[in-house]
């Protein structure tokens, strides 16, 4: 059985971090989403058994995949926890804890509420680690550790935002919104861009008023519910429902003496108002009413409803395809989607059960992009129902384009060698511009997150 060099392993995290903490640029962006491919490669040949790493890599792959698992992370942390004889999420989770709290066994809590100075404290740390990170090629692994630390505590900021659990001043909201395009990774969290979304759709009346409170007074008063006994009744939060661990506040009264000794030397802070997490129901506004999805994008169904959360991901991809692919052939994506959809409400064509308008748009577009006959034409221009035979060429035509047009490249591929010709090299994405190419970067990502459910 062929092995796996751990050292490359450790190659990829550490170009994929350090690419992580430069700007984003579609440059980097290719770099990582190749890096990404390759990992998925790597995972998907070590659970089926193909490839094997040495007991000495045992841990690295831990670390492989912890950065590359995704939604397939648990089932292969499964695998090598069978294969091991170390405790490997223990031994993950333990691996990003500051010295002192693996010193005193103490378990990091779940982050309260911050404010615009503490958030943007954060931005500015987490921009220092990345010039740090962007310098040479290998570097401590606590300045990586350390970076994951802060990008886990954003998207788990984020997740209790979208669960009502985090209150957000005007004063807040600018600097929010950095923090979690910045340190939140928001081409790649959908937690991130979810919030993001709430966010700028929240009205004024929304915002919570801004509490001023004594910095002394808040300070004691955090580290008096740590450390006492009755700090085991306050309320806590439920734990972040993402693949990333959720922190819960555990210490040890025995250790209060010697921590409050490293407190004293060193001056570690709290984060401010301790007793700001948690908004009462009474006191809780309204939260934003989500915008009606555009009439130009709703997935058809029998009785038009709402987006569920997995179809509107498709909808962004397709959507975001079709524009690219609409962009380079001169023709209007909008108006072909409400083609599709005028022509299916009078009853000329079929759109499948799980199928959408967006989906029939591609195919169509990306059959054109070949130079190729699109089955949907004559059903565009249809005044009557279109016959059996036609439909099943139709709903054969969506199967074969798949999500990435693969079937129709080599349908394009079998033809063009007939001839004697070559396919063209330029693609929809090489004529998009930047900020198209980065949405669908995005979009992609949350696609394969989905697949890989």
């Amino acid at each position: 059985m062929a092995y796996i060099s751990g050292a490359k392993l450790k190659g990829d995290i550490y170009t994929y971090r350090r690419l992580k903490a430069k700007n984003i640029t579609i440059k980097r962006n290719f770099q990582t989403e190749k890096i990404i491919q390759r990992a998925e490669n790597i995972l998907q040949q070590y659970y089926e058994n193909k490839i094997n790493i040495h007991v000495s890599d045992q841990k690295i792959m831990a670390q492989y995949i912890d950065t590359f698992g995704f939604a397939s992370r648990n089932g292969l942390l499964n695998k090598l926890q069978k294969e091991s004889a170390f405790n490997v999420r223990q031994y993950l989770s333990d691996s990003k804890l500051k010295w002192w709290q693996k010193a005193f066994n103490i378990k990091p809590k779940q982050t309260g509420y911050l404010s615009a100075g503490q958030l943007q404290k954060r931005i500015n740390s987490y921009k220092k680690l990345g010039k740090i990170l962007s310098r040479g090629f290998y570097h401590s692994e606590s300045q990586y550790y350390k970076q994951i630390r802060m990008e886990e505590e954003a998207v788990a900021y984020a997740a209790r935002f979208l669960k009502g659990e985090i209150k957000v001043t005007r004063d807040d909201a600018s600097v929010l919104q950095k923090y979690w395009q910045i340190v939140g990774n928001v081409s790649t969290e959908i937690a991130t861009q979810k919030a993001l979304q709430q966010l700028q759709a929240m009205p004024a009346e929304s915002f919570a008023k801004p509490v001023k409170t004594n910095r002394l007074t808040a300070w004691f008063k955090n580290i008096k519910q740590r450390f006492t006994p009755s700090s085991a009744k306050k309320i806590s939060l439920s734990p972040v429902p993402t693949f990333h661990r959720s922190f819960g506040i555990k210490a040890k009264v025995t250790g209060l003496a010697a921590l409050m000794t490293v407190v004293g030397l060193f001056g570690l802070k709290s984060d401010k108002s301790a007793s700001g997490t948690i908004i009462n129901k009474t006191e809780q506004k309204a939260q934003p009413k989500k915008t009606d999805t555009d009439a130009n994008t709703i997935v058809l169904q029998p009785v038009e409803q709402k987006l569920t959360a997995e179809q509107k991901i498709w909808q962004n991809f397709y959507n975001t395809k079709n524009t690219m692919l609409a962009d380079m052939l001169k023709l209007d994506a909008a108006a072909l989607n409400n083609t599709v959809k005028a022509q299916a409400r009078k009853g000329i064509f079929r759109i499948a059960e799980n199928g959408s308008s967006e989906q029939l748009v591609y195919t169509h577009l990306i059959y054109k992009a070949y130079g190729l006959h699109s089955p949907l034409e004559d059903a565009l221009n249809a005044t009557h129902k279109i016959s059996a035979a036609q439909q099943e060429s139709l709903d054969q035509a969506v199967k074969t384009a798949g999500q990435n047009g693969l079937g129709v490249k080599k349908i394009a591929l079998q033809q063009a060698r007939k001839h004697g010709k070559k396919l063209s090299r330029r693609s929809a994405f090489d004529t998009a511009s930047e900020a198209l190419q980065t949405t669908y970067l995005a979009n992609l990502r949350q696609v394969r997150e989905l697949n890989h459910r």
